[in-house]
């Protein structure tokens, strides 16, 4: 007997493999999004303890420069098909103390234009003597931590060396942290749980019913041996409710029904096997579900 693909069970591989996707290009930002929020500019917070991860809900008031940028591509068939330059914008943080220590900001190319205006705006405090503060109202930023990309570190390391920023190498090596801050959308959270359990759920659903689709012509196809035996190379023989009889003979039965003589049926078939009247009608009555 032959089998259908099951449609089911591959609905079910394509549901999870876009979940799976899903769940390993989203499973920050919806971990992070639980963390309580933190403003990494507030007094006494200690950014250096804190590290990578968490929920950063910040405005950033200064930046130095984009101290270096990184293209990722990508290709089919050998050709490039897409590409993607960030840019990392050198911002200050702060230990407990009030250290300052600098980190590096990810922004798209398509976003850089605040982050410009923001460096002008640092640099024109900084060669003002009798400014006050920085003349921005500052960048609103919701993202986590991240270590940043080692060649992008070096990067950075070098502008501050070039810029003479620092006394020393080992200055540069303590108070320039290989971290970056990444924006994330922790809004759009729920829409992600949400979009999740969907996927996940309905390959469960079609998983669950391409198994039972399994079993269905599992069951079909015990059905049909247990209809058909073939003996040897030269016999077959059909199984009917009273026993199992060569095909051969019971070809005669067939002829008639398939001439539209039923008694006729009736007859041969008590001839050939011996059962009664009533058996007999009930098996012909039924017929195409034995004689295959």
């Amino acid at each position: 007997m032959k089998q259908n693909k099951n449609y089911f069970t591959s609905f079910a591989g394509v549901f999870l493999i876009f979940g799976i996707v899903m769940a390993i290009f989203s499973w920050d930002t919806i971990l992070y999004s639980f963390y309580e929020p933190v403003d990494i500019y507030e007094e006494g917070y200690d950014f250096v303890e804190a590290g990578k991860g968490g929920h950063i809900d910040t405005t950033l008031f200064a930046s130095l420069d984009a101290a270096a940028s990184l293209t990722t591509t990508s290709s089919r068939r050998g050709r490039t098909t897409s590409s993607t330059t960030n840019y990392y914008y050198i911002v200050p943080v702060y230990d407990a103390d009030d250290n300052e220590y600098y980190v590096c900001v990810e922004v798209n190319e398509h976003d850089t234009t605040p982050y410009d205006a923001l460096v002008d705006a640092t640099w024109d405090y900084l060669s003002d003597e009798t400014a006050e503060e920085i003349e921005h109202p500052g960048i609103k930023f919701t993202g986590t931590a991240k270590k940043l990309d080692d060649e992008v570190y070096e990067y950075m390391k070098d502008w501050f060396e070039e810029a003479e920023w620092f006394e020393s190498d080992a200055d540069i090596d303590e108070y320039v942290l290989q971290i970056s801050l990444e924006e994330k959308n922790f809004a759009g959270r729920n829409v992600m749980i949400i979009v999740l359990v969907v996927l996940f759920g309905l390959a469960i659903l079609f998983f669950i019913l391409g198994r039972k689709r399994d079993k269905k012509l599992e069951a079909q196809e015990e059905a049909f041996r247990q209809q058909v035996q073939v003996i040897n190379n030269d016999e077959v023989y059909i199984n009917l409710p009273i026993g199992s009889y060569p095909r051969s003979e019971l070809a005669r039965v067939d002829a008639f029904l398939s001439g539209g003589e039923k008694v006729q049926a009736i007859a041969a078939l008590r001839d050939i096997t011996g059962c009664g009247l009533a058996e007999a009608k009930e098996i012909v009555d039924n017929w195409f579900k034995y004689y295959i």
